[in-house]
């Protein structure tokens, strides 16, 4: 027999207008790095549905060796996969929409 142990964490990230996407994504990359610091020998799975699930994989694309710091005080790579549900990841349709105007996607 195996047990599994596992703590969850939720970000409520600010979706309201007027916040850009690139604000969005700052506020989901504060709350993954007080995680990572207070769990800093936990393994990380970054999950999101939907408009959550595109900004957790471009937190971890964006942030992977450059602004995030994945490896914990042991010296073990932190990340250990994305969990991402019906994302919209095709920004680009949207560019010429009332979303891009309220979300700043081209910015």
């Amino acid at each position: 027999m195996h047990t599994i142990q596992f703590s969850s964490s939720i970000f409520y990230f600010c979706f309201h207008f007027p916040a850009s996407i690139s604000q969005i994504e700052d506020e989901v990359k504060t709350g993954l790095k007080k995680a990572l610091k207070q769990f800093s020998r936990a393994k990380f799975i970054i999950g999101g549905h939907s408009a959550g699930a595109q900004l957790a994989a471009q937190v971890a694309i964006h942030s992977c060796g450059r602004e995030m710091d994945f490896y914990g005080s042991d010296g073990s790579f932190q990340l250990s996969g994305l969990f991402l549900v019906s994302g919209v990841y095709d920004l680009r349709p949207l560019l010429h929409t009332s979303y891009n105007r309220a979300l700043d996607l081209s910015g």
